[in-house]
């Protein structure tokens, strides 16, 4: 089930930037760091709160995650985060 009035209003975004002079693995670490130390603060458990903004909207989104199928080992890494954050 979509809840297509639920993401924007109830959670909290991250966007991710994706350019050509950037380095997108080390985007990504500092995305999952974010994300943990956001989860972390408020509370919330990662295997449980983790969206991404495909759940909610629909859209194919993270876009490049999903091309490259990067979405699990995303969320393993905001686990590992927030473990040693949490310990």
């Amino acid at each position: 089930h979509l809840d297509r009035n639920g993401g924007n209003l109830n959670g909290i975004g991250i966007e991710i930037c994706v350019a050509a002079d950037n380095d997108y693995d080390q985007t990504i670490d500092n995305t999952a760091l974010l994300a943990a130390r956001l989860m972390f603060e408020y509370d919330l458990i990662p295997e449980k709160a983790l969206k991404k903004h495909q759940d909610f909207s629909g859209k194919y989104c993270p876009q490049n995650m999903l091309d490259q199928n990067r979405w699990t080992d995303f969320a393993q890494q905001v686990s590992t985060y927030y473990n040693e954050i949490s310990s």
